[in-house]
């Protein structure tokens, strides 16, 4: 996930809505990299048109990459290991309407190995730590986060490869359809368990959803989510594109 162990999600929120008016692929990763090795690591004269620069980058401390190996942290090197967030916007006010309906397809998308961007990358040769999406929706802005975790050299083959499944994801769709019922399942486990946590502690799929839609009663929760049906998603995607917006959040 995205790590915010001393980031507040105010500050996620105004980071992007500080950024919001440059038409470029928001990245945000954490590691202890110097910005030569930023630019050449994401290469971004390949990614957009827009020559690269920092003029409009804000500075987040953020910590070393961990992931939870069973019952134990591993502390990643920071010098071999990127953690990196693609965010893309949709086009209209989607989360407020469908948030349901977009942290479904986010399950879809990376959803262990069943979805079909796990699948794609996690069966090429490239050596993924994890991938994973997530919904974060605020006041004025609907996006989808696309967060994996890999070495330096590698970063911007997986961006490549992300950039190419989305812009077809009314197709992608098609490989998962036989989960489409657990995933309904498991984001309803997830909003369940969020109900029981803390906002600070919280389970972020499911109380970003509690705290944007109000959605604090289950059995509410449990008819909307039983009601989405696979020709929804599909008509979501068809109907709205992914646009991308870029910037870094660096130490």
């Amino acid at each position: 996930m995205i790590d915010i162990s001393n980031v507040t999600v105010e500050q996620i929120k105004y980071a992007i809505q500080d950024i919001w008016s440059n038409e470029q692929l928001f990245i945000l990763y954490t590691g202890n990299l110097s910005s030569e090795k930023v630019q050449n690591i994401f290469k971004f004269s390949e990614i957009t048109d827009q020559e690269f620069t920092f003029s409009n980058s804000l500075l987040i401390d953020s910590k070393r990459s961990k992931l939870r190996t069973e019952k134990k942290q591993l502390v990643l090197p920071d010098s071999k290991i990127v953690n990196t967030s693609l965010v893309y916007e949709l086009d209209s006010n989607l989360v407020s309407k469908n948030g349901l309906l977009l942290s479904l397809l986010s399950r879809l998308i990376a959803f262990g190995d069943m979805g079909f961007l796990s699948q794609e990358l996690r069966n090429s040769a490239i050596p993924m730590y994890y991938v994973m999406t997530l919904p974060l929706s605020f006041k004025y802005e609907d996006m989808l986060i696309i967060n994996f975790v890999t070495k330096q050299e590698h970063t911007f083959d997986i961006v490549q490869k992300i950039q190419k499944s989305i812009k077809d994801i009314d197709n992608q769709l098609n490989s998962i359809e036989p989960y489409f019922e657990i995933a309904k399942q498991g984001l309803l486990n997830d909003i369940n368990k969020s109900q029981k946590s803390d906002f600070g502690a919280m389970n972020y799929i499911g109380q970003s959803l509690l705290y944007n839609h109000h959605l604090d009663r289950m059995n509410e929760t449990n008819e909307k989510i039983n009601n989405i049906s696979f020709l929804n998603l599909k008509e979501l995607c068809k109907e709205n594109s992914f646009r991308c917006r870029t910037c870094i959040l660096y130490r």
